[in-house]
C-alpha cells in the first residue's frame, strides 16, 4: 500500500482474526512524503490465524491518505517483498515513459509483472551496458521487472505513474 500524511506521527496496520486476535504493523513515516510498503502475511504469524482473517484496521494520529492497496501471495523463492537486488537496478523510479536498466542485463531475458503476476512485458537482450524499456503503454500501478540469465534470477519493484 501507499500512504501520504502531513501530520501524523503514529499508524499501524492491523490483521485480525476470530478471537479476536490481532497483531499490529507499525509503519514508518515521512511526512509529506507517498511512501510504499509491503508488509508480508508471514509478519502477522502467530497469533493472526491467516486462513480466517475477517477484518483490517488501521490506528493512528493526524491525516493520512491511502492508495493502491494490494493483497498478493508470495510465489516462492524468487518472489520479492523489497527492492533487495545488488546486481540490478532500475531508474527512474518512478517512471512515466522509460525505464532503465542497469546491471545483469548482458544475455538476459527481461519480463515485467503486474501485481497479479501476470506477465505484461516480455523481451530478450543480448547486448552488454543499460538497457532502455518502453513502459508508456502500461497502466499506472506498481510493478516487478524480473531479469533471468544462465545463471540467476534478480527481481526490483518500480512504479509507473
Amino acid at each position: 500500500m501507499d500512504f501520504w500524511t502531513s501530520n501524523s506521527t503514529d499508524l499501524g496496520f492491523f490483521l485480525i482474526s476470530p478471537g479476536p486476535v490481532e497483531k499490529e504493523y507499525v509503519f514508518s513515516i515521512s511526512p509529506e512524503t507517498w511512501v510504499s510498503v509491503d508488509i508480508p502475511l508471514e509478519y502477522f504469524v502467530p497469533p493472526v490465524n491467516l486462513a480466517e482473517i475477517f477484518q483490517f484496521k488501521v490506528e493512528g494520529n493526524g491525516d493520512v491518505w491511502f492508495d493502491n492497496w494490494y493483497f498478493w501471495k508470495d510465489t516462492g523463492p524468487n518472489s520479492i517483498s523489497e527492492n533487495t537486488s545488488k546486481l540490478l537496478s532500475i531508474f527512474p523510479n518512478p517512471a512515466k515513459n522509460t525505464l532503465t536498466l542497469s546491471g545483469m542485463v548482458n544475455s538476459s531475458s527481461i519480463k515485467i509483472f503486474d501485481v497479479m503476476g501476470t506477465c505484461v512485458l516480455s523481451m530478450n537482450e543480448s547486448a552488454a551496458g543499460d538497457q532502455s524499456i518502453d513502459i508508456q503503454n502500461l497502466i499506472p500501478g506498481i510493478y516487478i521487472v524480473m531479469i533471468s540469465n544462465e545463471n540467476q534470477n534478480e527481481m526490483v519493484k518500480f512504479i509507473k505513474e
